[in-house]
């Protein structure tokens, strides 16, 4: 006798690629119900954070090209991203 979650399983491997990847994101996002409010929490502590040390002027500000280039140079050897640090 086939388990129902082989039954299942088995159900899912006939759907197209389309039902098959809504399918998954669907099981997944039903298991990420408690951490994504977590992780909004802790995302809206880090921006509130960020924006008084803005405020207090605590940390220097940089422009969007100078972030990208300390990026580029510090964490990779990646030609696309240094192509849109120039744009």
């Amino acid at each position: 006798m086939i388990q129902p979650l082989e039954q299942v399983l088995e159900m899912a491997l006939e759907l197209s690629s389309e039902d098959r990847a809504r399918l998954g994101n669907a099981l997944i996002e039903s298991l990420d119900v408690e951490s994504d409010s977590e992780t909004a929490e802790s995302w809206a502590s880090e921006i509130q954070q960020r924006l008084q040390q803005l405020d207090d002027q605590s940390v220097d500000r940089v422009s969007r090209k100078e972030a990208m280039q300390i990026i580029s140079e510090s964490y990779c050897d990646c030609s696309a991203l240094r192509a849109a640090i120039t744009r």
